[in-house]
C-alpha cells in the first residue's frame, strides 16, 4: 500500500491511471491528494502543486482501488458494507460522511474504519465519456 504524508493521511491500494481533466469551481486552490467533487466528477487532485481557483487540473476517478483517508466527518459513525457519501465545500476541504443528507452524493461502500480517525473504502465506478448513453426524445 502506497500512503501519501502530504495531507489528510491518503493512501491507496493501487493507483489506477483513469484522470480526468476538470476546472475548479471552488474559490480556493485545491491541494494535491484532496478529495472533491467537480464537474460531477469524484476524485482525488493529482496536480502536485494543487489546482487554482478556476483553473484547470486533473483528478483521478479510479474505481478499482480503495481509498483511505482521514478527510472525514470524525463525529460520524462509518460502518463497513454501508455507504460513504461527500459533502463538497467551497472555503475548506469537504468532507466523507456516513449518511446521505442534502447536498452530499454517495461515492464508495466503507470497507475498513479506524476509530474516528480515517476510512477506508472503494469508491463507485464513474462514467468517463457519453458513449453508449441513450436518450429518448
Amino acid at each position: 500500500m502506497t500512503e501519501a504524508k502530504v495531507n489528510f493521511n491518503f493512501e491507496e491500494a493501487k493507483v489506477g491511471q483513469k484522470q480526468v481533466a476538470v476546472t475548479n469551481t471552488y474559490a480556493r486552490t485545491l491541494i494535491h491528494l484532496e478529495l472533491v467533487l467537480l464537474n460531477g466528477y469524484f476524485g482525488e487532485v493529482r496536480d502536485f502543486d494543487g489546482i487554482a481557483a478556476s483553473a484547470d487540473g486533473v483528478i483521478n476517478i479510479d474505481s478499482d482501488r480503495e481509498i483511505g483517508t482521514s478527510q472525514i466527518n470524525t463525529s460520524d459513525t462509518f460502518v463497513v458494507g454501508n455507504p460513504v457519501y461527500f459533502l463538497p465545500a467551497t472555503t475548506v476541504a469537504g468532507k466523507l460522511r456516513s449518511a446521505s443528507a442534502t447536498g452530499n452524493a454517495p461515492v464508495g461502500i466503507v470497507t475498513s474504519i479506524n476509530n474516528g480517525v480515517s476510512v477506508t473504502f472503494k469508491p463507485f465506478a464513474q462514467r468517463t465519456s457519453d458513449v453508449g448513453i441513450v436518450v429518448a426524445v
